[in-house]
C-alpha cells in the first residue's frame, strides 16, 4: 500500500489531467473509477520511509503557511484594536478649538432608490452594502447597471470622488470614501454624505464615523427593527 499523504500530492500533482478527462456537461462532469484505475500513471519510490521522507517536505511548509495566516489575522486583529483605541481617545475628549455641528450643516445626505434594478455583466457599477468592508469599497463580486438605468438611478445624486457612502440598514457603522475613477449609483440601503470640504475633511469624517464613540452615538439613535436595525437618514 501507498503512504496514504505520498498518494494525496500525487493526485494533486495530475489533477488537471484528471479534470480535462471527466465525462458530461459543464459542472456535471465525472471520472469513471474503471478510467482512474486503467488510464493514469503515476510514478513513486517503492520504499515507504522515501515516501514519508517526501511527504515530510509538503507538510512542513503548509504547516508555517498555516502558522503565518494566524499570526498575520492576529496582527490585524492587534492593529485594528489599537486603532479604535487612538480614535476612541481622539473622540471621546472635546479638545480646544473643535465644535460641534450638524452633519447637514456640513455637507448634504442623500440615499439612492428603495429598488433594484435589473444588473448585467459590465457598465457602471451598482454599489451595495456588501462592497463596503474595513472603511473601503471592495469591489469582489460587483454587479452594474445599463447606462439608461446608470442615469436613471443617479437622478438624486451622481457619486464622485470623496463621498462618504455607508449603510443606513442592516450594516450600521460601514463608512467608505468614493474613489477616483469609479463610476458607480447607490443600491439600496446605501447612503451617501457630500461635505463642504472648506469645513470637514471627508477621510476625517471616516474617522469619526468608526470610532467607537460614534458607533455608539448611532447605536441609541437607530430604529430598532423586527428585522433589521436602521438610522434615519432625516
Amino acid at each position: 500500500m501507498f503512504f496514504d499523504d505520498f498518494f494525496g500530492y500525487m493526485l494533486i500533482k495530475i489533477e488537471d489531467e484528471i479534470t480535462s478527462s471527466g465525462e458530461g456537461t459543464s459542472g456535471q462532469t465525472e471520472l469513471p473509477r474503471k478510467k482512474l484505475e486503467q488510464e493514469f500513471y503515476i510514478q513513486y519510490p517503492t520504499s515507504r520511509p522515501e515516501q514519508k521522507r517526501i511527504v515530510a517536505i509538503p507538510d512542513g511548509a503548509f504547516e508555517r503557511i498555516d502558522t503565518a495566516i494566524a499570526n498575520t489575522q492576529k496582527n490585524l486583529a492587534n492593529a485594528r484594536e489599537l486603532f479604535e483605541s487612538y480614535l476612541n481617545n481622539v473622540f471621546s475628549q472635546k479638545e480646544e478649538g473643535w465644535e460641534e455641528k450638524q452633519i447637514g450643516d456640513l455637507g448634504d445626505v442623500f440615499d439612492g432608490p428603495h429598488a433594484t434594478p435589473e444588473t448585467v455583466d459590465s457598465g457602471p457599477i451598482f454599489l451595495g452594502i456588501s462592497t463596503l468592508h474595513d472603511e473601503k469599497i471592495v469591489l469582489g463580486e460587483t454587479r452594474h447597471v445599463t447606462d439608461i438605468d446608470y442615469e436613471k438611478w443617479t437622478r438624486r445624486v451622481k457619486p464622485r470622488a470623496g463621498d462618504i457612502v455607508f449603510s443606513y440598514e442592516t450594516r450600521l457603522g460601514q463608512p467608505a470614501l468614493i474613489p477616483e475613477g469609479l463610476e458607480c449609483c447607490l443600491g439600496r440601503r446605501m447612503g451617501l454624505v457630500r461635505l463642504d470640504r472648506k469645513k470637514v475633511d471627508p477621510r476625517f469624517f471616516v474617522c469619526m464615523y468608526v470610532s467607537p464613540p460614534f458607533r455608539k452615538y448611532l447605536a441609541d439613535r437607530s430604529i430598532r427593527g423586527a428585522t433589521v436595525d436602521r438610522i434615519p437618514l432625516k
